[in-house]
C-alpha cells in the first residue's frame, strides 16, 4: 500500500503552498545542485537532513558499500549526467558506521555469490589490501569501521582517476571530491581522506596521467 506516501506528500505541499502563496511552483525557487552526494543503500540519513541544506542542492546516488563501479553503467551515466549536464562543483563520498554492506565483509565472506557479493568485490578487494592493518584491530564493530573509511577513500582513489572527473578539470572548471563518513552516535560527518581539488592532486593520488 502506498497511501501513507501519497498522504505525507500531500499535507507536506498544501503547507509548503499555504507558505509560499506567490511562488509559480517549486521551480520557481531556482533549486540547481551543485554536490553528487554518493552513498550507502542502508544510509539512513539523507544529505539534506546531515548537512541542513535544501534537497535540491543534491544529486544523489545509493549504492551497496558505496560503492562506484567505473565499469557499472548506471553509475557513469550519473556521474557523466552530474558533470557534464547539472556541472556540479563537488563529489562527496558518504559512508557511515554501520554500513550492512561492509560491515558483512569485515565478518568474513559468508559464501554467498549472488549480485551484491559481485557487486562488494572492490571493497573485498580493500578489506585484503589492508589485511595486516585490520587484523590488529581486535573489536569486530572497530574493524568494520575501519574498514569503512577505507572503502570511502578507495572511492575518492577510483574518481581521481575517472575520465569523466579528469575532463571537468582538463576545462578548468572547478571540482572537489570529498570523502566523507558519519556515525549514528552523533551524526557527525568526519573527513576519511584529504579532498582532491584538480588534476595535480589526482596524480598524486593514483598516478599516471589522470
Amino acid at each position: 500500500m502506498i497511501e501513507d506516501l501519497l498522504e505525507a506528500n500531500l499535507e507536506i505541499f498544501t503547507d509548503w503552498r499555504q507558505k509560499h502563496p506567490h511562488e509559480d511552483g517549486l521551480s520557481a525557487q531556482g533549486r540547481q545542485a551543485d554536490t553528487l552526494w554518493l552513498t550507502a543503500t542502508d544510509s539512513p540519513l539523507s544529505p539534506a537532513a546531515l548537512t541542513g541544506k535544501d534537497p535540491g542542492s543534491f544529486a544523489v546516488l545509493r549504492t551497496p558499500g558505496a560503492l562506484i563501479n567505473p565499469v557499472d553503467l548506471a553509475c557513469v551515466a550519473v556521474l557523466d549526467m552530474a558533470l557534464r549536464n547539472i556541472q556540479v562543483s563537488r563529489i562527496v563520498v558518504c559512508g557511515h558506521y554501520g554500513c550492512a554492506s561492509i560491515g558483512q565483509l569485515s565478518a568474513g565472506d559468508s559464501g554467498d555469490v549472488g549480485p551484491l557479493a559481485h557487486w562488494l568485490s572492490p571493497a573485498r578487494d580493500e578489506a585484503a589490501r589492508h589485511d595486516a592493518e585490520l587484523a590488529l584491530i581486535t573489536s569486530t564493530q572497530a574493524r568494520a569501521n575501519r574498514l569503512c573509511e577505507l572503502v570511502v577513500a578507495a572511492q575518492i582513489r577510483s574518481l581521481a582517476s575517472s575520465p569523466l572527473v579528469a575532463d571537468v578539470w582538463r576545462r578548468r572548471r572547478p571540482l572537489a571530491l570529498h570523502g566523507l563518513i558519519y556515525s549514528l552516535h552523533d551524526g557527525l560527518l568526519r573527513e576519511v581522506c584529504d579532498p582532491v581539488n584538480g588534476a595535480k592532486q589526482a596524480r598524486a593520488l593514483v598516478g599516471g596521467t589522470a
